[in-house]
């Protein structure tokens, strides 16, 4: 029996989890039995629909009986909450005790879980999150070997024994590749480039329960004031009811600021810094140097080489919404933004870019821009971009990389290692999913045969 337990999200994560499960029931000859942990309340509707194994987080209750106690394993409860207790913090909101106590309940609840079943299999969404953390920890106690998953850049998908993002087991060397590696490479950037898979969500007319679902998911993730205290802290995103639908809605915000709406109204010679999420793993858990955007703009800012202008791009699903001081500064210092501008295009005409640990590093380095890159990431620290090291000036860095002529020998071999050899083709929300079984199983039998690492 290949016994696999796995966390999951929302319904997009419980769909493709299940063409997994199928997936495992065709390759092993042997029974195959998932128990999929879903964290809110589509994902746990779409898997009762779908005649699924699983056990919902959304509406569990506090477990004070089992092996674990908050006056004794207060510093291990405060290891797997880290992520939540920093989300918290980033709107204003100190909920650690409240994050510490469904620790305790969730390590004596699913203590039990594994105990019983005696898993051969982790796949955990990720390696932040209370709940995924919890399984984690779980899983390394129990000798159960993990699988990490996570969405990636261009339409793919992530599956690695150590980690994703920056904690990834992701390697690369920047030999010259081989006339058959040149041409695999430059197929699949075409593929991904052209980019003609299709997203299932907008193809299919959901029934009036699953909206329902999907609307009671929004409230654990954005409750309003008075339900905060009663839904479970570690499901909330941190961001008030009204700080969603103002997102949600569009509503105009009075922090907008100037945005270049057109390519040819861009400065001759600029520098593009690329925002992202704030509340986010990638900010939180593998932003070392810089803590918030605001420290980030400024320090670039003063760092400015003569003769060009620094151009701020914000994330597509954050505009307007970056804390009061990012706008005070920007506006004060005539920064703009090129939120407007087709992304491609911008990368093309800007001199460097800037990220932090955004994926639109590897989008800059495939259109041959230099990338300074301030934080952590699977594709900072070899070999391939210009890192910020807190003992380097900032405006040394940026005088490295302007100075610096972009090596597509090395920028070829690195994509070549990601793109065509670590990540797996197809995206968990594609219409028509696909999975490379061969690389895939070859993945979870290493795991399987080994015990883990």
């Amino acid at each position: 029996l290949y016994n696999v337990i796995s966390s999951i999200y929302f319904k997009d994560f419980a769909r493709y989890f299940q063409f997994l499960e199928s997936s495992f029931e065709k390759y092993f000859s042997e029974s195959v039995k998932f128990t999929h942990v879903s964290m809110y309340p589509c994902a746990s509707r779409y898997l009762k629909v779908n005649k699924s194994n699983y056990i919902s987080a959304f509406n569990f209750r506090s477990c004070e009986q089992g092996l674990y106690r908050i006056d004794a394993d207060y510093d291990l409860a405060v290891r797997l909450a880290s992520f939540n207790i920093k989300a918290m913090e980033m709107y204003g909101r100190n909920e650690k005790d409240s994050l510490l106590d469904r620790a305790i309940s969730y390590l004596n609840f699913f203590d039990r879980v594994f105990l019983d079943e005696k898993f051969n299999l982790l796949i955990s969404s990720g390696d932040s999150r209370l709940l995924p953390q919890v399984l984690i920890f779980l899983a390394k106690k129990y000798n159960v070997p993990i699988v990490y998953f996570e969405q990636g850049p261009y339409g793919t998908t992530t599956f690695d024994d150590k980690g994703v993002n920056a904690n990834s087991s992701f390697e690369t060397t920047l030999y010259r590749l081989s006339e058959v590696q040149e041409k695999r490479l430059h197929a699949r950037i075409q593929r991904y480039k052209e980019g003609s898979t299709t997203n299932y969500w907008k193809t299919v007319n959901r029934p009036i329960g699953d909206r329902l679902f999907e609307w009671l998911t929004l409230l654990y993730l954005y409750p309003p004031i008075p339900l905060r205290k009663v839904l479970p802290k570690d499901l909330q995103e941190g961001l008030s009811f009204t700080g969603f639908l103002r997102s949600f809605l569009m509503w105009p915000n009075k922090n907008t600021i100037k945005d270049i709406s057109a390519l040819d109204k861009l400065p001759e010679k600029f520098i593009l810094l690329v925002l992202q999420v704030p509340v986010d793993a990638q900010m939180i858990e593998h932003s070392p140097n810089f803590v918030s955007f605001s420290l980030m703009i400024s320090k670039i800012f003063e760092s400015m080489p003569t003769g060009y202008e620094l151009i701020v791009r914000e994330h597509p699903q954050y505009k307007g919404r970056y804390s009061s001081d990012v706008y005070t500064y920007m506006r004060e210092n005539e920064i703009s933004t090129a939120n407007a501008v087709n992304l491609k295009e911008l990368l093309k005409k800007s001199s460097v870019v800037i990220v932090n640990n955004s994926t639109v590093g590897i989008e800059a380095i495939l259109e041959g821009k230099k990338v300074v890159a301030l934080g952590n990431s699977i594709y900072s620290h070899r070999g391939i971009t210009f890192d910020f090291d807190p003992d380097v000036s900032i405006g040394h860095l940026i005088d490295e990389a302007l100075c610096a002529k972009f090596d597509q020998q090395k920028a070829d071999s690195f994509l070549y290692h990601l793109l065509c050899c670590y990540l797996f083709d197809g995206h968990f929300q594609d219409k028509d999913l696909r999975l490379d079984e061969e690389k895939f199983f070859s993945l979870i039998e290493k795991n399987l045969k080994t015990g883990g690492s």
